[in-house]
């Protein structure tokens, strides 16, 4: 069961990092990746990356070498994007824009109550396939979007995943995993 896991996310990683390796290439524009793992397969996962980014010249690695380099990371970056990892909710946190690009993963674990229909409706900046215009689209209006309407717009979301409580009820993030 891990092993099946493990390669539906190395799949939702791929087609992710082959996305935005697209769009920052047609835009002429920078990425910073904050490598996940520390020393063990920093490496590993670092060649994954640039096997998909070949030599693309704005892109850069950011090392887990202190606890606090992702944060700073978030702080550098004008948008966070992450599939299954914190940092889309830390940039929330720090009042970053953040984009949540979970593909097919929606189907084994819900980001918002079951009084929300779906994620979409609970976060509006979330890609839950894995076509490049639909990414496309979605990262060209959140770049477009003002940072006082996006924070304005999105409050009731963060409030709900940064504390646990909101109006939307209570967080199920932790009650339904499905794997």
């Amino acid at each position: 069961e891990a092993k099946v896991f493990y390669d539906f996310i190395i799949n939702a990683n791929s087609i992710i990092l082959k996305n935005i390796n697209r769009y920052i290439q047609k835009n002429d524009l920078s990425c910073l990746v904050q490598l996940r793992d520390y020393q063990e397969k920093k490496n590993l996962e670092k060649e994954f990356i640039l096997g998909i980014f070949k030599d693309y010249p704005k892109l850069f690695f950011s090392e887990r070498s202190d606890p606090l380099n992702s944060y700073k990371s978030i702080l550098k970056s004008d948008i966070t994007i992450s599939n299954h990892s914190q940092l889309s909710f830390e940039a929330m946190y720090l009042e970053k824009k953040s984009l949540i690009a979970p593909l097919n993963l929606t189907k084994m674990i819900s980001f918002f109550p079951s009084s929300i229909n779906s994620d979409k409706q609970g976060w509006k900046w979330i890609i839950e396939d894995d076509t490049y215009e639909s990414f496309e689209t979605i990262l060209d209006d959140l770049r477009k979007e003002p940072i006082d309407k996006y924070l304005s717009d999105t409050k009731k979301a963060r409030d709900y995943i940064i504390s646990l409580n909101s109006d939307f009820g209570k967080n199920s993030i932790r009650e339904k995993l499905i794997c």
